[in-house]
């Protein structure tokens, strides 16, 4: 594996020295059985001699799972088979938000290491083997966006397995040189006379999607107040980080839409959050993202 024409960031310390090459690697996305109910889930990621692969770990603030031997044994005769070379990329989340918290922790390899055919994900609970935000996230980070979704224990030719620097496995909490390198991705912040502030708007989300009371008013007054009312669903992910990291000041109600701006959002950048929930931990990702 050699440096690639991606490779931006050589001065960014980050863990190549712990990066492995798996040949003829199992790939067994979490199974249905009696231990789904428990904090852990079999499943994991082992190579030709049924050994769980030790960077291969993934999980989530409720379960982690849990790569029993002979789980290898029981799927690698009737595995699907995947050729060519990939990259493992942990979980691909079917929800936005889960999207950044379990799925961007390993992609900082791709930009170096390869030609890959791809990242190869994990399914969490839903069956498509192509993830449409997951696509659309590598692209905005300047990555190909070829990824495949395992939905059942497949075999892969030549597997990259990386250590996880950023996931809800690791409570959100990411390795320097993970910070490090997200943020040479961010986009030059505008002079100040161009800066923008973004009321980010929940008004095209259904009623049972979290909106709060009279959030129409609040828009209002916050446009009469300058405030630019910003519909990030209405743009790609791509176009939201420009937009963020273009704003001198941000409103957003607490969402998933938060994760976007700790990624994306500039030094410079005033963020409030309006409270929708009353459990003060579902912040702890949102203040742990805040690179």
């Amino acid at each position: 594996m050699k440096p690639s024409a991606l490779d931006k960031h050589r001065l960014v310390p980050l863990p190549w020295d712990r990066v492995s090459e798996v040949r003829d690697a199992l790939v067994v996305p979490r199974q249905a059985s009696p231990a789904t109910r428990l904090r852990t889930k079999p499943g994991g990621v082992f190579d030709a001699n049924g050994l769980p692969v030790p960077e291969g770990e993934v999980g989530s603030y409720r379960w982690a799972m849990l790569p029993l031997p002979e789980l290898s044994l029981e799927h690698r005769p009737k595995a699907q088979k995947l050729s060519g070379s990939w990259l493992f990329g942990g979980i691909a989340h079917p929800h936005f938000g889960h999207v950044l918290t379990n799925g961007i922790g390993r992609i900082w390899a791709a930009e170096r290491l390869g030609p890959f055919e791809g990242i190869v994900f994990m399914r969490h609970m839903h069956r498509a083997n192509h993830n449409p935000i997951m696509a659309d996230v590598l692209t905005a980070f300047g990555l190909p966006s070829d990824h495949h979704v395992c939905t059942v224990p497949t075999i892969v030719e030549s597997l990259v397995v990386v250590p996880d620097l950023f996931s809800e496995r690791l409570r959100c909490r990411p390795d320097a040189a993970y910070v490090e390198w997200a943020r040479s991705l961010r986009p030059a912040a505008p002079p100040k006379r161009k800066r923008r502030r973004l009321y980010v708007s929940r008004r095209n989300l259904a009623s049972d999607f979290g909106r709060i009371l009279c959030e129409d008013i609040l828009e209002e007054n916050l446009v009469t107040a300058g405030f630019e009312a910003f519909v990030p669903e209405d743009l790609s992910i791509t176009e939201q980080i420009a937009a963020y990291g273009a704003a001198s000041e941000i409103v957003c109600m607490e969402s998933s839409a938060l994760h976007l701006i700790a990624l994306s959002a500039g030094a410079h950048t005033q963020v409030t959050v309006i409270r929708r929930r009353p459990d003060p931990r579902i912040f702890s990702p949102i203040i742990s993202m805040g690179f």
